[in-house]
Formats: C-alpha cells, sequence, structure tokens
C-alpha cells in the first residue's frame, strides 16, 4: 500500500515541477524587483495581515526580532516598505507596504490573473474546486488542523 502512495506522489510532485518550470517565464517580470526570499516572505506577511508590528513580524516568519528589523532595513530603504512609531505604543514599530511593495503585488497579481486565464481556465469549475479542496486537506493535515 505505501508503495502505491509513494509512486503517486512523486508522479505528482513531478508533474507540479513540470508545472511550475513551464510558467517560470510568465513570473519574469517580477525578476526586476530582485527581492531574496526573505524579503518576499516578509512582503507576503505584510500584505497578508496589513500594519505589523516587527515582533509580530518576527513570530509569523519564525525568526527573532534583530533578524526582521535587518531584512526590514533594507527593504524600507527600496521603498518596499515604511516602518512608524505605534502611537498606541511608542516602543512599537508598525511595519506597512510603501510604493513599491504595493507595485509588487499589483505585478505579482496581474501574473497570477493571466496565469489563471490562460492554463486554469482549461480546467472546469469541478476541477478547480476539487484541486482547491483536496490542496486545502493536505495543509490541514500538513499543519494538525484536520
Amino acid at each position: 500500500m505505501l508503495t502505491e502512495y509513494i509512486k503517486h506522489v512523486k508522479e505528482l510532485h513531478q508533474a507540479e515541477e513540470n508545472c511550475n518550470m513551464l510558467i517560470v517565464d510568465e513570473y519574469k517580470p517580477l525578476m526586476k524587483y530582485d527581492l531574496t526570499s526573505k524579503q518576499e516572505f516578509l512582503l507576503k506577511i505584510v500584505r497578508k495581515y496589513n500594519d505589523l508590528t516587527v515582533k509580530e513580524l518576527a513570530e509569523n516568519m519564525k525568526v527573532t526580532s534583530s533578524a526582521v528589523s535587518q531584512i526590514a532595513s533594507k527593504l524600507e530603504k527600496e521603498k518596499y516598505i515604511k516602518r512608524s512609531i505605534n502611537p498606541a505604543n511608542r516602543r512599537e514599530i508598525i511595519v506597512s507596504l510603501d510604493e513599491k511593495g504595493k507595485d509588487y503585488f499589483r505585478e505579482m497579481d496581474n501574473i497570477e490573473l493571466k496565469i489563471i486565464k490562460e492554463y486554469y481556465s482549461k480546467l472546469s469549475l469541478e476541477e478547480i474546486i476539487t484541486l482547491k479542496n483536496i490542496t486545502v486537506k493536505l495543509e490541514k493535515v500538513m499543519t494538525g488542523n484536520l
């Protein structure tokens, strides 16, 4: 039984990898932003939760506040994020997206829409929903929320 799981999961991973390689050209416009994976991760968290403190960012990234501050410094210098003092607690720094960060996500959203129109639209809505449900279920299994 386990050998069947292994066989099919490996085929699934290979197909995912092939799909990712085929759409990599679509993401080339994002290369002009020249972000590291940690910088991109920080930006995605800020986008997801809007204004966050450095401490909250560190908790979400599972790194120290010092590490977040180092990453944030470069991003702030390049206008991806802005930092400001929390008026409710002057000891806290609030991090939010700046113009270049917003531009990055506008570009990413446009690319995602193009991929949906070009590739995902070839699947039926029922197939998309099934794919989503299976992926969400796998996420729950991995996070222990199932």
